[in-house]
């Protein structure tokens, strides 16, 4: 085989070779858009998540806060009944 032909070669090679690393490049820039893809999602979700939790929080925080009052209330109601005379507990009673 002489010089210009294995120049030749050599340079089909390094064509192929270079053409070949070009593919996998492209390739692994489709992916990494895919995973950014995937990731920005991933992020919506847990936003929404989050909101979602912070909905319900508050919700139980308003059922709490409507408890305490209405525990208050019971606790005013069995303290005021403590408070009778003794005639009147028992007509409450019976």
């Amino acid at each position: 085989m002489c010089d210009k032909e294995r120049a030749n070669v050599t340079k089909r090679l390094n064509t192929a070779i270079a053409r070949s690393r070009l593919r996998q490049l492209k390739r692994i820039d489709e992916l990494g858009k895919l995973i950014t893809d995937v990731l920005l999602a991933e992020n919506e979700c847990l936003s929404c998540l989050y909101k979602l939790v912070l909905a319900k929080n508050r919700l139980l925080s308003k059922r709490y806060k409507v408890l305490l009052a209405e525990k208050r209330r019971l606790s005013a109601m069995q303290e005021q009944l403590a408070n009778l005379p003794h005639e009147a507990k028992n007509a409450e009673a019976g």
